[in-house]
């Protein structure tokens, strides 16, 4: 509603500064509401931020029970004849290897030379047999080296690709090489050029053995490709050339290391965020939006107790995790990694046990699920019935600002009503006070 203020003319009132400090006293209730949604924003901020602190707590308590977190190996080489690669749960034994020779790809190649526009197929169509039995032709723009390589280079599926292997200046042979590797792959035969042109060598497989350094003794191996697959079980190797290699397989304890950290600082950085919303401390310089929320408060002692009670008898400190003085937990990673490396099935089953049985892990993430649970977590409540109680006073508030709108424009009019009767009076008075003075003047020249 659009209205204006009209400052006195003729009262000489300050119509708009006082219609503004009755809208002050007028917009009182309101302001209060307004007040109150600022509560309940700060207290809805607060609860969001234990529920993100909480929820990494929970993310980085999840990763612990990834059996990968707890099976994995890592592998080491020495010696350049392969680089190899462990999966979770590989053995931890050593593996000597033998690499023989290395696989390769069947390769067609072209005993002349040519340049680039000279005429290598002498009739337009190339015919090749490929490793299934089944036959592809090709018709080549021309008969040139050039048009040949890009006939060949543009079909699809054929499985293998041309290139010009410069020789002399402005002078090619032209090489044909599988895209696959070993004995089996590749086409059987390329026709079409000249008779004795194009040579074939055939692919290899590669061959090494496993357990053993010299060439002698071990397994025997052979592989169409020189990336294997389970060399043993849980160890992927890239053959690189003929020769030995020694792969040292080890449980992968620093990753390990690393996600119990990982927990312990979640859990320290939790604490942090739940010490400033709950700060209760009367002479501190703001106290905390959710000092009065007692599960809130709870929950600093819960998380230190999921981590420092026993559990059957044994505690988390014997893997070097135990809480301080000031309420924060704290790690000692040599005392873990020594745990790990003396029994790790006894540090996981404390921590994280594989059955998803009773661990530290375990009783974090239910204090964790008691307080966001989407449901039923005491926090994800309280964020929800505050949510509701700020949209039932911005209602409220709303419904004020079309009230103190309206009275705003009443307050307006009645002012500017009372300007416009001023000004009749006035005139009214201009008038008698005329009638007055004539009337004054004719009993003056009477007399």
């Amino acid at each position: 509603m659009s209205s204006f203020a009209v400052d006195g003319l003729v009262s000489g009132l300050d119509t708009t500064a006082l219609i503004g400090q009755l809208m002050q006293i007028e917009r009182i209730p309101r302001n209060r509401l307004q007040n109150q949604v600022t509560q309940q924003t700060s207290t809805i901020t607060a609860y969001q931020a234990v529920a993100s602190a909480l929820k990494k707590l929970d993310d980085a308590a999840r990763a612990l029970t990834d059996t990968r977190t707890w099976t994995g190996v890592t592998a080491s080489v020495t010696g350049d004849a392969l680089a190899a690669t462990a999966k979770p749960g590989a053995p931890t034994a050593p593996v000597d290897v033998w690499v023989e020779q290395l696989a390769t790809a069947t390769a067609f190649t072209t005993q002349a030379a040519y340049r680039l526009e000279d005429q290598v197929v002498p009739a337009p169509t190339i015919d090749v047999t490929r490793a299934d039995g089944t036959l592809v032709s090709l018709q080549p723009a021309s008969g040139s080296l050039q048009d040949v390589m890009s006939a060949i280079n543009s079909a699809d599926g054929l499985g293998v690709r041309a290139v010009a292997v410069r020789v002399s200046t402005d002078t090619y042979r032209l090489q044909i090489v599988s895209t696959t590797t070993g004995a089996a792959g590749g086409p059987t035969s390329i026709t079409g050029f000249a008779a004795g042109d194009l040579v074939r060598a055939a692919g290899q497989d590669a061959q090494y053995r496993v357990g053993s350094t010299d060439g002698t003794g071990g397994i025997v191996a052979t592989s169409p490709s020189n990336s294997i697959i389970d060399l043993v079980t849980g160890v992927d190797a890239t053959l690189r050339r003929p020769g030995a290699a020694s792969i040292a397989l080890a449980a992968d304890t620093p990753t390990t290391v690393s996600a119990v950290e990982a927990l312990v600082t979640a859990a320290n950085d939790a604490i942090a965020v739940l010490k400033k919303q709950t700060a209760t401390d009367p002479n501190a310089s703001s106290r905390g939006p959710l000092a009065s929320d007692t599960q809130v408060r709870a929950l600093t002692g819960r998380i230190v107790q999921a981590v420092t009670d026993a559990l059957g008898g044994a505690s988390a400190a014997t893997v070097g995790l135990q809480s301080t003085r000031d309420g924060t937990l704290v790690l000692d990673k040599e005392t873990l990694g020594s745990a790990l490396a003396a029994d790790p099935a006894a540090v996981r089953g404390l921590l994280a046990p594989a059955d998803g049985g009773p661990g530290v892990v375990a009783r974090l993430r239910a204090v964790v699920d008691a307080a966001t649970n989407a449901g039923s977590g005491f926090i994800t409540t309280a964020i929800q019935g505050r949510e509701t109680t700020k949209r039932d006073l911005q209602t409220q508030i709303d419904s004020w600002d079309r009230r103190l709108e309206l009275r705003k424009a009443t307050l307006q009019r009645q002012f500017s009503a009372l300007e416009v009767s001023l000004g009749r009076l006035n005139s009214q008075s201009s008038w008698l006070a005329g009638q007055l003075a004539g009337l004054n003047a004719g009993l003056g020249r009477d007399s």
